[in-house]
Formats: C-alpha cells, sequence, structure tokens
C-alpha cells in the first residue's frame, strides 16, 4: 500500500479581463476562472494552524495547505479553492500567509 503524501487538490482563481475597451470607452467584465486543481495537503486542526505573532499574540488558521511549489509562485492574498481526497470542494478563501522561507511552500487560510 502506498501512502499518498499529497492527497487533497487546491486550484487557484484568476481574472482575465476587465478596465475598458480602448475603442468605446466601455467597462469589459472580468471573468473568473479556476486553474486546474494540483496536489498538496491540508490539515484543519494541529499545532501548524496556531501561530505566534510577534507581538505576543495568537492567529489561529482554519486551514493550512502544504504543496510542492517548484515555479515560486506567489500565494498572498490569492482566492483558492480546496478539494478534499474525493474531489469534493471542502474550502474556498483568501491565502493569508505564504512564509517565504520554505522550502515546500505552506500556506495559511
Amino acid at each position: 500500500m502506498v501512502i499518498d503524501r499529497r492527497p487533497h487538490r487546491i486550484s487557484v482563481k484568476t481574472v482575465v479581463g476587465g478596465g475598458y475597451d480602448p475603442d468605446t470607452g466601455m467597462p469589459v467584465p472580468a471573468i473568473p476562472s479556476w486553474s486546474v486543481p494540483i496536489p498538496c495537503r491540508f490539515e484543519t486542526e494541529g499545532r501548524d494552524n496556531l501561530k505566534t505573532l510577534p507581538d505576543g499574540t495568537y492567529m489561529i488558521y482554519p486551514y493550512v495547505v502544504f504543496l510542492d511549489n517548484p515555479d515560486g509562485v506567489d500565494y498572498q492574498g490569492m482566492t483558492v479553492r480546496l478539494f478534499d481526497q474525493h474531489g469534493k470542494l471542502e474550502f474556498e478563501g483568501i491565502v493569508q500567509k505564504q512564509p517565504a522561507r520554505q522550502v515546500k511552500t505552506v500556506l495559511y487560510l
């Protein structure tokens, strides 16, 4: 039996278009789309979800996502969707924090 280290999936929201048509000056609607889901692992409870801030206060993140990020994508502030191991949508939210020092990318939602 093989253990899947990245049993979940994450998809990133992108927006195409928007702005104004240069010929008419009319607004062009922005069209949202979602990237192809890539493998990840997320946790909803545990020590990774609790972080101490420099001022001594605590921040609890409902989801912590672990993924391989060979392209070095900056997910900070992006809207993402998390899918469970069966492909069911579990969460949609904004990436609150992405530490820069990680070899493997960790996202806090």
